[in-house]
């Protein structure tokens, strides 16, 4: 008898025991790797109905207003609103507005924001449909 025979038959530990741990590591991978499909696809079709906004330009008119142009994404003409904010060079919020954009208005819109104090770039935060 081999070496290894002896101290599987002495110990308990048999050629039956290592499939049963392999097909138990097998299925636990496979079980992994659905999971992770499932919560991939999950995540992209939340997405797919999603607003998306750009600054395209901002212009500053003077310490109490600044002006920001954005551009709009929604995957359907629907109404939305999205945050507009304006910060200073310390990055403190200094203005906001939420900007309307309807159904039948174009993807570009720009906003007159006003500020508390001098603003140095705007930011479109946030869309969703109203």
């Amino acid at each position: 008898m081999k070496p290894e025979e002896l101290l599987a038959e002495r110990y308990g530990r048999s050629s039956k025991s290592k499939a049963r741990e392999r097909l138990i590591a097998v299925a636990i991978a496979v079980s992994a790797l659905v999971g992770f499909l499932v919560w991939a696809i999950a995540v992209t079709a939340a997405g797919t109905d999603r607003v998306t906004a750009e600054v395209k330009s901002f212009y500053v008119l003077n310490d109490q207003q600044t002006e920001v142009t954005i551009v709009v994404d929604r995957p359907r003409p629907d109404p939305i609103v999205c945050q507009i904010e304006v910060l200073d060079t310390r990055y403190t919020i200094v203005g906001y507005r939420e900007a309307l954009f309807l159904s039948n208005s174009s993807a570009e819109q720009t906003v007159m924001v006003n500020t508390t104090s001098k603003g140095v770039t705007g930011v479109a935060k946030d869309c969703w449909f109203k």
